[in-house]
This record gives structure tokens, C-alpha cells and sequence, in this order.
């Protein structure tokens, strides 16, 4: 792999944090760490980009379910998860969405805590590691959730969220050359802003690598 350029635009940075969970059981990055009471296929996924329900395919899902899914992909350094539907008996029944550290996921944080009837929530994790929990109770269940998840950051990127007037982005490489199998998205935010101006002060690529600008 050959080294990527730095984008001189107009940008800062920023992030976000939250709560704290507990640490699970079992032998940290197996299905077996998960808790899973109910009808619902718990697992850990390493893919890069896939898709995650509660498992109740047509039916609702089960009462008193306690069910936890894992997204823990190599090398990644962010993720987002977004909610086609969820459909939760509101203010009882949860979808809780975690930031984890390790695979052992201990002293987690909670990213959000869904309930209701809700369409295209989106969740983003500040690591690659991601942990979802649905828990019900005993009185009405609903459809419950599907989800899709994809890696935003992978490799050395410093990817990150920009709303100042200007601002630099580089490839995170510094002198060393960019990382191969890399995934990194910048976004250029800025309040009120209806004109952004991006120029490369330099740009460097391997044939079949690319950078998209949208």
C-alpha cells in the first residue's frame, strides 16, 4: 500500500460518550459470552457490514427475553448501527445499544436505549466494538428489531466528525503508508454552512484504492 494525502478543507474535530454497563460471562469474543434467553440467535459478528433482528423472524418475540448480540470487527475503530424498524412494547420492553472496549466488554457505555415504535435510528460506536441487548417483559411483546450495521473507521485513520470553518484532515498514516483493507469516512459539518471547499494538498493512491468525495 502506498501513502494517502492530507485534505486541506475547512473543518475541527468532535465525538461523544456516555453510561456504564457491566461485564459478561463466558469466554470473551465466543456466542458463548452472551446471554440469551428467548427465540433469538444470538451471536458475534466480524464482518465488516451485515444484518442483525431479534430473531422472531414473522412471529413477536418471546416475554421475558434477554437476548445479547455482538459486533467486533478486526481493526475497526468505529461502526455504525441502523434500525430499519423497531417495534418494542414502549416503556417496558428495551433494545439497548453498547460501546465496548474489549470483547469482554466490561465498564461498557451505553450509547442509547430504545423503546417503541421507531424507523431509522441510527447508533454510532467510537469503537469497533458494538454490543445490543433486547430485554422484555412478561405482558405484550411486538415485533421486536432489524438492524444493519456497517464499519465506518478501519486502520490508522483518524475518522471524525469536523464542524468548524476550517480544519485539516489527513489519512492518519503520518510517514508510514496507509494500511491495507482500510475503511475510514470524514464528515464536513459545519452550522449553517451551504458552500464547503475541499482541496488535497497532496494525493497519493494505489491502482483500486480509492477516495470518494460526496
Amino acid at each position: 500500500s502506498s501513502s494517502m494525502g492530507s485534505s486541506s478543507y475547512m473543518i475541527s474535530s468532535s465525538v461523544a460518550s456516555g453510561s456504564s454497563f457491566g461485564s459478561l460471562s463466558g469466554s470473551c469474543g465466543d456466542d458463548s459470552q452472551l446471554e440469551c434467553e428467548g427465540v433469538c440467535g444470538c451471536k458475534v459478528f466480524r464482518e465488516q457490514a451485515g444484518f442483525v433482528s431479534d430473531g422472531s423472524g414473522e412471529s413477536n418475540y418471546a416475554h421475558d427475553s434477554f437476548c445479547e448480540w455482538m459486533i467486533s470487527v478486526p481493526n475497526a475503530s468505529s461502526i455504525e448501527l441502523v434500525f430499519s424498524f423497531l417495534d418494542t412494547e414502549e416503556g417496558y420492553d428495551f433494545v439497548d445499544i453498547f460501546q465496548c472496549e474489549s470483547e469482554c466488554c466490561e465498564n461498557a457505555t451505553l450509547l442509547d436505549s430504545l423503546s417503541g415504535s421507531l424507523f431509522d435510528v441510527a447508533v454510532i460506536s467510537s469503537t469497533g466494538i458494538m454490543k445490543i441487548a433486547l430485554r422484555s417483559d412478561s405482558v405484550v411483546s411486538l415485533r421486536g428489531f432489524a438492524a444493519s450495521w456497517r464499519v465506518l473507521c478501519s486502520g490508522m485513520c483518524d475518522c471524525g466528525i469536523f464542524d468548524g470553518d476550517t480544519g485539516v484532515i489527513t489519512d492518519g498514516s503520518g510517514d508510514l503508508q496507509y494500511a491495507g483493507d482500510s475503511r475510514c469516512e470524514w464528515i464536513i459539518a459545519p452550522p449553517l454552512a451551504s458552500v464547503i471547499r475541499l482541496s488535497f494538498s497532496f494525493f497519493e493512491l494505489l491502482p483500486g484504492d480509492e477516495v470518494q468525495v460526496w
